[in-house]
């Protein structure tokens, strides 16, 4: 096996993994249950599917023995851990120096990852026949990754390697930034031809890999706009933060806090985050936040 993963043969042999019943695997693998519920995602709504407790429980077990020893491109930044810092800092620090961005995202991510190119993931791992059946069971729903599965992100990312490849095969020669954050596919360079030039290239290769583009999110931006990247604001003395607006409006509700007494709805939470992101602005509200408690 690669990467010396455990030798699974069937249900028997990976319920044994499992420490479960051999009954309990067959029934999570062949009669799936996930219960789907509906979030909001910006203007729109998007629905989740959510596993069963039992099923989530044997899908951690494939997530943290067969997918993350897994190495992924070093050019996606989401889902992963060992990076030292976070996600999203990770997916934006690359084009810190970037003049001109352009942006990308796919249609219906996860739904276009279907049975077979999870089967594909699993066969170049050497599972084969029923071992390799029952483990694409367990990861797929309804023909595709299901999007509240802890192994889907994971899947994604193995799957998105030779894209990831294709794409830094094409535009580094050229002196372009690639980063790709599960979805949300960022080029970015200080030549503006040359990153023009790098976009029709760019979607050839999302459609030879099979993947869709969603045309209404595709952005260009520049000095002269806001250069926003995975929900981050480029700021070009400090890097990329939570931006002004956004930093103002949290020293707001923290000074609200310092007043009443009362706190917004997860504003630690909140602090949390701008610190894994944002550390300059994160100790100045740190400071307000801590004084008035």
């Amino acid at each position: 096996m690669l990467y010396g993963l455990p030798e699974i043969d069937g249900i028997v042999s990976l319920a044994r993994y499992l420490r479960l019943s051999p009954t309990t695997v067959y029934r999570s693998a062949f009669f799936p249950r996930y219960r789907t519920v509906t979030v909001k995602a910006g203007r729109k709504t998007r629905e989740i599917q959510i596993p069963s407790w039992r099923l989530r429980r044997i899908q951690r077990w494939i997530l943290h023995n067969l997918l993350r020893p897994v190495p992924v491109d070093q050019h996606a930044t989401a889902f992963r851990g060992g990076l030292g810092i976070s996600p999203l800092t990770a997916n934006t620090t690359p084009h810190r120096d970037q003049v001109y961005f352009v942006k990308f995202d796919f249609e219906n991510f996860f739904g276009t990852i279907t049975v077979p190119r999870v089967a594909g993931v699993f066969k170049h791992l050497g599972y084969t026949g029923r071992g390799l059946d029952c483990l694409v069971r367990l990861c797929t729903y309804q023909g595709a990754l299901p999007i509240g599965a802890p192994t889907s992100p994971a899947l994604s990312n193995i799957v998105c390697y030779r894209l990831d490849r294709r794409i830094a095969g094409v535009v580094e020669p050229r002196g372009i930034v690639y980063t790709r954050y599960a979805d949300d596919i960022t080029l970015s360079a200080k030549n503006l031809d040359a990153l023009n030039r790098a976009v029709p290239l760019v979607r050839k290769i999302f459609e030879e890999e099979g993947f869709r583009e969603n045309r209404q999110k595709f952005r260009r931006m520049g000095p002269r706009v806001q250069r926003k990247v995975t929900g981050l604001i480029l700021d070009p003395e400090q890097g990329f933060g939570i931006g002004r607006d956004r930093y103002r409006r949290l020293r707001a509700a923290v000074h609200r806090y310092q007043v009443r007494g009362t706190a917004a709805e997860n504003l630690a939470g909140m602090l949390a985050y701008v610190k894994s992101v944002d550390e300059k602005r994160y100790q100045k509200l740190a400071k307000l936040y801590q004084g008035s408690r």
